[in-house]
């Protein structure tokens, strides 16, 4: 017996012999800062451009390069055709789409000929060529109308990624105070059993020395004896669970290895009891920065159908091509002929597409329609459940907080029956039954206790992040 209290207390003085305490307001800002699984949502951050970029690609600006070398030596057909044709081509364009869905092409390029016939002195000459090419759709995607509603649904859907990630952060944080009030609740659980102990050893104590007057009898120390045993397996049970929830917190906030340390309970804001003192409208929820995640989407999937309704039409291309040239032996010359439009020359032309069955598109458009139909009843859903689960949060708050004046009562009046029963037995006035029942009795009234304050916590916490001001109000937004 005396070698498993001497594991007891092994066990347990780590968990309570430090001085060092440690508050809910500072493992969160510390794990703000080292946490590994808050590295994971932080990642969401770097994809939040990610919609916007990849509908901004069609007016991405492409430069172009190019090189090539030729050696013609073939047999010429004609008598007065040059032996030998040595041709260098430099080529550059660049080409972009604007605003108004006009495709426009710029592109010079200059090659260098070296000719070489069989009567008559070799000779070399420059061709500058430039030419600018535009082109507009003015049917499928009249003047850039399809592209433009893509691009605005891709900043919206970059906009609803960012609140998605605010989101996913005030979860984080919840998740990481959930985890911090089960260790608390440990913690508390196993300063109750140590409590228990202390009193059933006292207990037991007293019972053995009525024994020994003669006026408890055998039975009555078994019973004592078997309520210590009983409360010192509780004590190894919560030890070991406390440890558990400690590091399953060390876990989730990014915390080092180390002995538990002593928990504080936190005080409940007076603000969190006011805000429900005014009930929430849909009008609210609308209002809800969280919540504009579904607005947002259901904005871009209704452009996004628009957009895809257009690509159902006919291509209908207007191309007008402006272009020119130089001739010389030197490319400068050419260049200053090129940009005087010394030697100038147009083309105009107009095409037309007409797809038969149009498949991929009647495809793109089903799914974009129906995209849009879900996201605008996911909007719809998403203000009516949170204003319910605002409601139900406010009500079960208020519930809680009438049941901790109860359970301070209960616990109040519970632990004047021990020391009442107590003075009652030695005085050899009460059964050991009865103080037995009243220790226990007591027990779970500071167990009701203990629950009914991490609800009440837990309660106010969650109504701060379904409002999306957990992290303001823990000071993280600024980190």
């Amino acid at each position: 017996m005396a070698f498993r209290s001497l594991i007891f207390l092994f066990l347990t003085l780590p968990l309570f012999a430090a001085t060092e305490k440690l508050d809910l307001r500072s493992l969160v800002r510390r794990a703000f800062q080292q946490s590994s699984s808050f590295q994971v949502v932080k990642s969401d951050k770097l994809e939040v451009d990610a919609p916007y970029w990849q509908e901004k690609v069609t007016w991405d600006p492409r430069v172009s390069l190019g090189v090539s070398r030729i050696e013609d030596r073939r047999k010429p057909l004609y008598p007065d055709s040059p032996t030998s044709l040595y041709s260098t081509l430099f080529s550059s364009s660049l080409s972009t789409l604007l605003p108004t869905g006009t495709a426009v092409q710029l592109e010079l390029a200059n090659s260098i000929n070296d000719f070489e016939f069989a009567n008559s002195p070799s000779g070399r000459l420059s061709e500058t060529k430039l030419t600018v090419g535009l082109t507009q759709n003015l049917w499928r995607n009249s003047f850039g109308s399809a592209t433009r509603y893509k691009e605005e649904a891709g900043a919206l859907r970059s906009d609803a990624k960012n609140v998605q990630f605010e989101k996913a952060t005030q979860d984080w944080v919840f998740n990481l105070i959930e985890s911090y009030y089960a260790a608390w609740t440990a913690q508390a659980r196993l300063r109750m059993t140590i409590q228990e102990v202390e009193r059933k050893e006292r207990f037991l104590k007293v019972t053995l020395i009525r024994a020994q007057r003669g006026t408890s009898q055998k039975p009555d120390v078994i019973q004592a004896e078997s309520a210590l045993r009983r409360a010192k397996l509780k004590q190894t049970d919560w030890v070991y669970q406390s440890r558990e929830k400690w590091r399953a917190l060390q876990v989730i906030s990014g915390s080092p290895d180390s002995e538990p340390v002593d928990l504080e309970l936190d005080p409940l804001s007076d603000k969190i009891l006011e805000a429900c003192a005014t009930p929430k409208t849909e009008k609210d929820a609308s209002e809800n920065r969280l919540l504009r995640q579904y607005a947002k989407e259901a904005e871009a999937g209704e452009l996004y159908a628009k957009a895809t309704s257009n690509l159902l039409s006919p291509d209908l291309d207007l191309k007008v091509n402006f272009f020119s040239n130089g001739i010389d032996e030197r490319a400068v010359k050419g260049l200053q002929e090129n940009f005087r439009f010394s030697n100038p020359g147009f083309s105009v032309g107009l095409g037309l597409s007409i797809p038969i069955f149009n498949y991929d598109k009647k495809a793109e458009a089903a799914k974009a329609s129906a995209e849009a139909m879900r996201s605008h009843a996911k909007w719809e859903i998403a203000r009516k459940t949170w204003v319910k689960e605002y409601k139900d949060l406010c009500e079960r708050l208020k519930r809680a907080e009438n049941s901790r004046e109860e359970f301070l009562d209960l616990k109040k009046a519970q632990s004047q029956r021990v020391l009442l029963e107590e003075q009652r037995f030695r005085l050899a006035r009460s059964t050991v039954t009865n103080i037995i029942q009243a220790g226990d009795d007591a027990a779970e009234a500071q167990s009701d206790l203990d629950s009914i304050e991490v609800e009440r916590r837990l309660i106010a916490w969650n109504l701060l992040r379904i409002e999306g001001t957990l992290t303001k109000n823990l000071n993280l937004e600024s980190r």
